[in-house]
């Protein structure tokens, strides 16, 4: 089972001096953020990978000069 990132957050967090003005509340809000995220990229990086794309591809990427009949209002920013 993956310890997952917390154990190195916390360390890290504590050091922080801003950090340490939280309250316990907030900080361990702010641990479950960060492990949220982690597993999120792990499980974007793993869908990923399955997906096994020819090419990486982003929406900011698209040359909508082209004639492909796409319009830069229909595609969400």
């Amino acid at each position: 089972m993956c310890e997952g990132l917390s154990s190195k957050n916390e360390e890290e967090r504590s050091a922080n001096t801003q950090h340490a003005e939280l309250s316990h509340e907030e900080f361990v809000g702010l641990l479950v953020q960060d492990e949220k995220m982690y597993r999120d990229n792990l499980r974007l990086q793993r869908l990923l990978k399955k997906a096994k794309l020819r090419q990486e591809a982003a929406l900011e990427d698209i040359d909508y000069r082209v004639s492909r009949g796409l319009s830069q209002q229909v595609i969400p920013e």
